[in-house]
């Protein structure tokens, strides 16, 4: 029974048994990534056409150039589209999990706006962040956090190691085993019965 007198669904219940187990864990993200990443390379000029639509909407309430619009807007949205599914395997609370997803969704919209990223030590420091960002929603839930600062550093540098599609891959791999082989889950306190 939960803290606010309600059973979990039956979802919840399957999920915190199904994350239980690392390896479950492990394999479930990779092959999630696999899955949200397969159709990018495909689809990403589409999906770049489609925002311009947009964009051009807001050009008259947002006073940046157009292209940067949509520059930020697809960075944002391929953000998502890979990690969607990563709060949900990490079992974060709603506002946990809104964290980890919209913490590197703010710093590309900042870097993209202030052009920052055409620089490239700045571009390879960038990737950091945007991999370090969310783990700030584990604060406070999975030990050690030099793991989560690890995992951002292992995976930034792979993802500038060989050709594109099997960099991510790797990158994420290394992410995602960091994180959930390399920290482990700090157990909840529970009230203690008055006597």
């Amino acid at each position: 029974m939960s803290v606010h007198g309600t059973s979990p669904s039956r979802i919840t219940r399957w999920l915190d048994w199904w994350c239980s187990s690392r390896w479950r864990t492990l394999i479930t993200w990779i092959a999630l990534f696999d899955v949200s990443y397969a159709p990018l390379p495909k689809h990403l000029g589409w999906l770049y056409d489609q925002l311009g639509v947009v964009t051009q909407s807001f050009a008259k309430l947002i006073p940046l150039p157009v292209a940067t619009l949509q520059l930020a807007w697809l960075s944002c949205l391929v953000s998502l589209i890979l990690s969607w599914y990563q709060p949900v395997l990490l079992r974060l609370s709603l506002i946990r999990g809104v964290l980890w997803l919209c913490a590197p969704l703010l710093a590309t919209f900042i870097a993209e706006f202030t052009g920052i990223r055409s620089r490239p030590w700045v571009f390879r420091m960038h990737d950091f962040v945007l991999l370090f960002l969310p783990t700030l929603a584990l604060i406070g839930i999975r030990k050690p956090f030099l793991g989560l600062v690890l995992a951002a550093a292992a995976s930034g540098a792979t993802i500038h190691l060989g050709r594109f599609r099997y960099n991510w891959v790797m990158a994420d791999a290394v992410y995602a085993s960091i994180i959930i082989l390399g920290t482990s889950r700090i157990p909840k306190r529970t009230p203690q019965a008055v006597q």
